[in-house]
């Protein structure tokens, strides 16, 4: 392993990087936050379905939810819309800033979660962590999704639709998964409640 230097201990920079950044919210996320829900849920679901015997790694899920958002302590928060606009350019950008981040890291579990966190929009790939970094994508919109859901019940009516596309997000990317009918089984009233939400988008 390569040296590394103490301060790199103390970085707390995740911290200050806020989410929702260009919308109107009543409570303030930073990516420490949003990440730590990501691997939580990330972690529930993986052992889920490691409980089902799929091939999947739950602490490998937890690491890479903890890690996947780290580009943005020097990207900031990027907008999805813009991150679509240019996901070639982004894609670079972000590869280059987890390389600078984590120079350290150049053997085991966490150079490997580390090099699948750069490459996650290709979780359609056929390489050993796929399960891992597609249960991560749900976990992401789940987290997105529950923070929505906490700005409604703080009574801010104006992240009411935000809440429905969330959900319907979740719903179209798990309805693409291989695993996610065994998810679906595990809790069963999981599919009817996001169901519930989404169709709420149109009213």
């Amino acid at each position: 392993m390569d040296s590394i230097e103490f301060t790199a201990l103390l970085d707390r920079r995740a911290s200050n990087v806020k989410r929702w950044h260009n919308k109107a919210v009543l409570q303030v996320e930073n990516i420490a936050e949003h990440q730590f829900y990501v691997a939580y849920t990330g972690y529930v679901i993986a052992s889920i379905l490691a409980a089902r015997e799929w091939t999947i790694s739950p602490p490998t899920v937890m690491l890479f939810g903890l890690l996947h958002d780290m580009p943005e302590i020097i990207t900031g928060d990027t907008p999805s819309p813009v991150k679509r606009m240019y996901e070639t350019w982004f894609d670079s950008i972000e590869e280059d800033a987890h390389r600078d981040l984590f120079p350290a890291l150049g053997l085991g579990e966490i150079r490997r979660v580390v090099d699948n966190v750069v490459a996650q929009r290709s979780s359609d790939s056929d390489d050993d962590l796929r399960y891992e970094r597609e249960v991560v994508r749900v976990a992401d919109r789940m987290a997105a999704l529950a923070f929505l859901i906490g700005e409604e019940a703080r009574g801010n009516t104006l992240r009411a639709r935000s809440t429905r596309l969330a959900a319907q997000s979740v719903l179209d990317l798990g309805e693409s998964l291989d695993w996610w009918h065994s998810l679906s089984c595990a809790i069963p009233d999981m599919v009817a409640s996001l169901t519930a939400l989404a169709v709420e988008t149109d009213e």
